[in-house]
């Protein structure tokens, strides 16, 4: 499977995820902000992700998709 990535961010994209990050409440959305950081911050892949959240590469994959085609919304 081809290795996807997220394009570069700006450093507005990364504060927004950031504060999602540290600003709710609900778990999954923390963990999918953190799955996103650690793509656009450390360049890691779905494989690499999954291991540190504990998530299925396919779920990785499947918020790095959304996360590209609506942002943070």
């Amino acid at each position: 499977m081809k290795a996807l990535r997220l394009p570069p961010q700006t450093a507005e994209q990364i504060r927004a995820l950031d504060e999602l990050y540290y600003s709710t409440k609900d778990v999954r959305l923390r963990t999918r902000a953190q799955m996103m950081l650690l793509a656009a911050e450390k360049e890691m892949t779905a494989p690499e992700i999954g291991e540190i959240v504990r998530k299925d590469e396919q779920t990785v994959r499947r918020w790095m998709k959304r996360y590209i085609a609506e942002g943070v919304e």
